[in-house]
């Protein structure tokens, strides 16, 4: 969107004064900033320099009769000639002069005061300019270009006693405007929105890996259960498996003890016998016989057996049970992967 700023007559470091010129401070409200500069010497001028496509510029009539004279310059062309005329009372706002639409680059404006005191001229009251810039931002140049000055006589001149009026200026003949940079867009505002907007995502970014973080471990300090890997459990077939040590693997110099059967085996049941026959009546008893038990039978050889004898015994029992577990199919001891 165009931008169209007013510079008051006062700004002297964008508008440059040259000759006999009065700043009127204090003046009508209806005026820029109730201020104009005025002029009635001949030869003095006013210089604004801008960055835009388009300029205009403003002043008042002063209150009286008469009429004023003066000179505008584009960029060092032919100058156009200019008169307003005043019918009595003061007229304010009143627009001398608008320029055609140019390249939105540097220009300048010259305002040269023609008119006299000797010649019956009233004199020129400056009130303020306004340029017209397409770029978003308002650039002004830090100094005043060196343009060619005016040469030759006016180019047009009009007059007009109503507010308002102006005239256009055309820039002449063999005009050379200097070359401008054109005004770069400003976009510090996107620029600085842009990182603001990705730094603000990072830290969120960080910020959400960090408690992520962090609740994982607590996570894994109050149930450490879960951190722990689920071992499969072994098949039926698997747990039913015998143990993977043989029972052939026992040490040889190991001599085998006897089991539980071995030992029983080796204790016979006593043979039953035949009950004593009463003793008779006045028989002596023997060594150790009593008239309840009677004498007491003589043990026989086959009814004990020495010690040789268990350890005899036992041996056949022994080495069936080896034998018996000798027989037990081996089975390998299931793979642990």
């Amino acid at each position: 969107m165009p931008i169209r700023p007013s510079i008051d007559d006062t700004n002297t470091t964008l508008i440059e004064y040259q000759g006999d010129w009065q700043a009127m401070l204090g003046g009508s409200s209806r005026q820029w900033e109730s201020s104009v500069h005025s002029t009635i010497s001949p030869g003095a001028s006013a210089t604004f320099t801008f960055i835009g496509y388009q300029v205009w510029m403003w002043g008042t009539n002063p209150a009286g009769t008469g009429s004023n004279l003066l000179d505008v310059s584009i960029d060092g062309a032919a100058p156009t000639s200019l008169s307003q005329t005043s019918n009595g009372s003061a007229v304010y706002n009143v627009l001398y002069f608008n320029s055609s639409i140019m390249t939105d680059s540097l220009h300048q404006i010259v305002v040269t005061n023609r008119g006299s005191t000797d010649n019956g001229h009233t004199e020129f009251l400056l009130d303020r300019f306004e340029f017209e810039t397409a770029a978003d931002v308002v650039a002004y140049p830090t100094s005043t270009p060196a343009f060619s000055s005016p040469t030759g006589g006016p180019s047009s001149s009009s007059s007009s006693s109503g507010a308002g009026a102006g005239a256009a200026a055309t820039p002449g003949p063999g005009s050379n405007p200097p070359t401008a940079h054109p005004v770069s867009k400003s976009h510090t505002g996107v620029i600085a929105g842009t990182v603001i907007g990705v730094l603000a995502l990072l830290v969120l970014a960080l910020a959400y890996l960090l408690w992520r973080r962090r609740r994982q471990n607590k996570l894994g300090v109050e149930n450490p259960d879960k951190r722990m890997s689920i071992a499969v459990p072994p098949n039926r077939s698997e747990m039913l498996a015998p143990m993977p040590f043989p029972l052939t693997q026992i040490d040889s110099n190991t001599e085998p003890r006897p089991s539980r059967l071995a030992e029983k085996a080796a204790y016979h049941a006593p043979q039953a016998s035949a009950p004593a026959p009463p003793a008779a009546a006045g028989v002596p008893l023997g060594d150790g016989a009593s008239p309840r038990t009677g004498p007491r039978p003589v043990p026989s050889s086959t009814s004990l057996a020495t010690s040789s004898d268990m350890h005899t015994s036992t041996r056949p029992v022994s080495s069936g049970v080896l034998d018996m577990e000798d027989n037990i199919p081996h089975v390998p001891p299931p793979s642990y992967s």
